[in-house]
């Protein structure tokens, strides 16, 4: 979100002299709208952003895809009913079942 929001203050805050300066230009009319550039920048801002995130999820699609149909997205049933930091790092992460099924803790 916080990538999405510099995007779009880019389009609200930018200075005309900083995007004068950046790009080059004199005189220029796109900067941010309420520096008094109107709404032009802002719309490229938003366009851009709406951009980035089509790509995004194009790319996500794709690669979840890669990963269930090489079965690659998910573990298996037996490893998850045992507990993955068990398999992983030797130990499970969270003994509160055994706890509480333990009647002679809880006496």
């Amino acid at each position: 979100m916080g990538g999405l929001w510099g995007v779009l203050a880019t389009g609200l805050f930018a200075k005309k002299e900083y995007v004068e300066e950046v790009y080059g230009l004199d005189d220029i009319d796109s900067y941010g709208g309420w520096m008094g550039g109107g709404g032009k920048q802002f719309g490229v801002q938003l366009f851009g952003a709406f951009m980035i995130m089509i790509w995004t999820f194009g790319n996500s699609v794709v690669l979840f895809g890669i990963l269930k149909a090489t079965g690659n997205l998910r573990i298996n049933s037996e490893l998850e009913a045992e507990g993955v930091d068990k398999k992983e790092h030797g130990t499970k992460a969270y003994i509160l079942h055994e706890i509480t099924n333990n009647k002679d803790l809880l006496a």
